[in-house]
């Protein structure tokens, strides 16, 4: 699984755009009741768990297996201070 940011370079009326994969572990999970009421859920969302190391932003992509996915939403899972995992909600 790799965590996707596009990067524009260049003039902003015609930036080139490229990719910077970055390799993250993950698991794809099914949605549980607290999701269902806080996010709009579509038939073909997925939610995915990954490793705190790397930091996902609204707008970055999740790539699994050849396709690439949006990410929608996410939640931070912490004990406190701690950051242990982020809950994706990821979009073909």
């Amino acid at each position: 699984m790799f965590l996707v940011e596009i990067v524009n370079e260049g003039d902003p009326w015609s930036p080139t755009q490229t990719e910077s994969p970055t390799e993250i572990i993950g698991v794809d999970v099914g949605f549980d009741q607290s999701d269902r009421s806080a996010w709009l859920i579509e038939s073909s969302d997925k939610a995915v768990l990954i490793d705190a190391q790397h930091a996902p932003r609204i707008g970055m992509r999740l790539r699994d297996e050849g396709t690439d996915y949006s990410i929608i939403n996410l939640r931070r899972v912490q004990p406190g201070e701690t950051e242990m995992i982020y809950k994706l909600q990821v979009r073909v």
